[in-house]
């Protein structure tokens, strides 16, 4: 399900897209697309992992792999 459906579907006005400065996210037919679909945007420092939540996340499950953390408990962590 595309970006604009997600928006129109789950009615999202209140919620903010983030991303990370990728090049295909601040070209200027993407910011137009934004401004006319009413997307609003979070901007972002690029590429900052200390930032970035998706990151963290990451890094969390990894470490309880590597711990051997049991799938539940996992689970729980996302």
């Amino acid at each position: 399900m595309g970006l604009l459906r997600l928006w129109q579907v789950y009615e999202l006005d209140q919620c903010y897209f983030q991303h990370g400065k990728s090049t295909c996210h601040v070209e200027r037919f993407t910011l137009d697309w934004y401004d006319d679909n009413e997307v609003n945007r979070l901007d972002w420092p690029s590429q900052s992992p200390d930032f970035n939540p998706a990151e963290n996340i990451r890094d969390l499950l990894d470490s309880r792999i590597k711990e051997g953390t049991n799938r539940s408990k996992i689970r729980e962590t996302t």
